[in-house]
C-alpha cells in the first residue's frame, strides 16, 4: 500500500477521507486502482458526497447551485459519486448500483453538467464491468432511464432536488393508458 493511501486511510473525517481517496484513485495508474478496488472499504467508515440517502425515500441531490459543506459545486459531487462506484465496482448491489447511477445521471441533467464528459470520465478510471455499466446508460432507452421507471418522482426544493421513492404509494399501481409502467412500457387499455 501507498504512503498517500495510508495517510488518506488515517484521516479521521469519513467525508474528507473519501474526497481524499477519491483524488488519489483518479490521479493513480491501473495497479494503484486495482489495489484500491480490491482493498475497498478497507474496514473503515467512508461519507459518499454527491446524494443525501439519510431517508430512502427522499434522496437529496443539493444545493444545485453553489457549495456544499466541503466545499463542493454540483460536478465535483456527481463526480465524486461516480468515482465511489468505480472504485466500490458493484459489490453490494448491482441493481442498487444502476439505481445510484440513474440518480446521479438525472442529477447531472437538472444541473445542466456535462453527463456524457462526466460518466466517459468515471467510465475510464473503472474495472471493465464497471465501465461498460456507466457508459451502458448512453444506451438505455429514454423510457428505461426514466425517474418514474425507477420508482422516484423528482420535487424540486429551494435549493436543490429531491427524488422522492413512490413505488410504495397506494397509487403507484393504478397506472392509466398512457402512463409508463415500472419498465418503461406504455400502459394500454
Amino acid at each position: 500500500m501507498s504512503q498517500a493511501l495510508d495517510a488518506i486511510l488515517g484521516e479521521p473525517d469519513p467525508a474528507l477521507a473519501f474526497l481524499r481517496l477519491e483524488e488519489h484513485y483518479r490521479l493513480s495508474g491501473p495497479n494503484e486502482r486495482a489495489a484500491i478496488r480490491a482493498g475497498w472499504d478497507f474496514g473503515r467508515r467512508w461519507s459518499i458526497p454527491g446524494l443525501d440517502y439519510s431517508d430512502y425515500d427522499r434522496i437529496i441531490f443539493a444545493p444545485l447551485t453553489g457549495e456544499d459543506a466541503h466545499g463542493l459545486d454540483a460536478e465535483a459531487r456527481i463526480e465524486a459519486r461516480l468515482t465511489y462506484h468505480a472504485i466500490e465496482n458493484a459489490r453490494s448491489d448491482f441493481r442498487d448500483t444502476g439505481m445510484d447511477i440513474c440518480l446521479c445521471y438525472h442529477a447531472a441533467l437538472r444541473a445542466g453538467l456535462d453527463v456524457v464528459r462526466l460518466f466517459q470520465e468515471a467510465a475510464a478510471v473503472s474495472e471493465d464491468s464497471m465501465a461498460a455499466q456507466l457508459r451502458g446508460i448512453f444506451r438505455w432507452k429514454p423510457e428505461v432511464k426514466s425517474l418514474w421507471a425507477m420508482g422516484f418522482r423528482e420535487v424540486l426544493i429551494e435549493n436543490g432536488i429531491v427524488f422522492e421513492w413512490i413505488g410504495n404509494r397506494d397509487d403507484y399501481y393504478d397506472l392509466k393508458p398512457g402512463h409508463l409502467d415500472h419498465w418503461g412500457r406504455e400502459v394500454r387499455d
